[in-house]
């Protein structure tokens, strides 16, 4: 035992030792993958300087820069185009959702259709988000929200009658078991899911915000929550501190955008709170709303920010502008080239005495214009250190910097652009939608055609 437990710990540190590397994979930051391996296999720990989660976020983080398309996942259920996909929290289902009303049932692990829902809705489907291992919500242009049960897909077991527009997004608080609905009707509202019964209608809206402009929402994982809103400008309205309790009827309207903008101009501060008796400016107060525009170093007025996600750890938000091909501006009509995607700071800012509070724009970098009438999702990693964006009939994974860190490790003093790890191009058509695994290495991305694709790291 004990010549075993040497030998162990010799090999060991013959594969860390700076002669040995040049002949492994080393990123040059962090821990090598076959040290690490060897390290596992003979129960040696991480240094206790370092968190040992954060050692294995090294290696998992770079299995990703090995991914392909996998062989027999070019998947085509011929239901139109896929306008969302949504993992469940155990990774065992993915739900995909159509543009020709129908919700379909795949299974990642053998990358096989387990169950379609057609009709699901009448109209186009927008977002999945799924409530637990075998719960999930869908909303769609029909103006609905639907509750689903994996077990039971014949039906939905609940239908949620409160938007007057196209509703755009689904998200869900576990702690007070509501779920929170954005649409195109200007409405945020908030529903108590535990007072549904089979023999009611389904449970009553409570309106918490009218934001005009609005076009999607997204929700913090970590406690205290914060909701992002984005706009049809160039604007993202954050609510610090978010207590539904507390929160009801707030309007955020155009004057209190373009107040913010004014301030801008003038040179005061970039971002404004909205006071009120409901809303305090102090910093750590319940439901802060603050206005941030210059979202990119360059001006950028006219854009929809039409796609958001929040970093899993709440960092940051990535959001991603898109605007028509053919735009007028000073009165002439332009073509756009392009879109781009930025990286915003989501921490709570303290009081700054009055001064120019720092921009929250930390990153950011350009994508192309592929079908621009289109919304592109975007997404994080299971560790937040890797951006999922479409880039043309593919998708480009995105990092903070070039050793693949933490986006702690390395912030800059200044917005830089983002590091591009690898672009893959795997599709007939433009690609609007890629999203991880939250338990294992599979990357899955759906496009126009309706084409989905798992990827998994495969040796080069």
């Amino acid at each position: 035992v004990i010549l075993l437990l040497n030998r162990g710990r010799w090999m060991s540190k013959l594969l860390k030792s700076h002669e040995y590397r040049g002949n492994i994979p080393y990123s040059g930051v962090g821990v090598p993958v076959l040290p690490w391996i060897c390290d596992r296999r003979f129960g040696l720990k991480a240094p206790p300087s370092r968190d040992p989660r954060r050692s294995s976020w090294d290696v998992h983080t770079r299995f990703y820069c090995h991914v392909k398309p996998s062989l027999y996942s070019y998947l085509n259920a011929q239901h139109g185009s896929i306008f969302n996909l949504e993992f469940s929290p155990d990774g065992k289902t993915l739900a995909v959702a159509y543009e020709m009303r129908t919700i379909a049932i795949s299974d990642p692990c053998t990358e096989r259709w387990v169950h379609n829902v057609p009709e699901a809705h009448s109209e186009a489907i927008n977002f999945i988000r799924f409530i637990d291992d075998r719960l999930f919500a869908s909303c769609s242009d029909d103006m609905l929200v639907k509750l689903w049960d994996l077990r039971m897909l014949g039906k939905p077991f609940a239908t949620l009658r409160g938007h007057s527009h196209w509703v755009k997004n689904v998200e869900f608080l576990p702690e007070s078991s509501t779920l929170l609905t954005s649409a195109f009707d200007r409405q945020i509202l908030a529903w108590d899911i535990n007072t549904y019964h089979e023999e009611c209608e389904g449970p009553k809206p409570r309106k918490l915000m009218s934001v005009d402009l609005l076009c999607r929402m997204a929700v913090s994982n970590s406690s205290p929550r914060q909701l992002v809103l984005t706009l049809t400008e160039d604007y993202v309205v954050i609510v610090h501190n978010l207590q539904l309790s507390s929160l009801c009827n707030k309007t955020i309207s155009e004057e209190d955008l373009e107040a913010s903008a004014v301030r801008e101009v003038l040179g005061s501060m970039t971002d404004i709170a909205i006071e009120d008796e409901r809303c305090p400016s102090a910093a750590g107060s319940a439901n802060e709303i603050e206005i941030v525009s210059s979202l990119y170093p360059e001006p950028c007025g006219g854009w929809a920010i039409s796609s958001v996600a929040v970093h899993p750890h709440s960092w940051c938000v990535v959001v991603r502008y898109n605007r028509p091909f053919e735009f007028i501006t000073q009165g002439v009509t332009r073509l756009s080239e392009y879109e781009f995607c930025s990286v915003l700071d989501l921490h709570p800012r303290g009081s700054e005495g009055g001064e120019k509070p720092p921009s929250r724009l930390l990153h950011f970098t350009t994508e192309t214009n592929t079908d621009p009438d289109f919304i592109k999702e975007v997404s994080f990693s299971p560790d937040g250190r890797i951006i999922c964006s479409p880039f043309g009939f593919g998708i480009r994974l995105l990092a903070f910097n070039p050793s693949l860190g933490e986006m702690c490790d390395e912030r800059p003093e200044k917005p830089s652009t983002l590091f591009e790890l690898k672009t893959l191009v795997t599709h007939d058509r433009a690609v609007v939608v890629g999203k991880f695994s939250p338990t294992q290495f599979i990357l899955a991305t759906g496009c126009l055609h309706g084409q989905l694709v798992y990827h998994r790291p495969f040796a080069s």
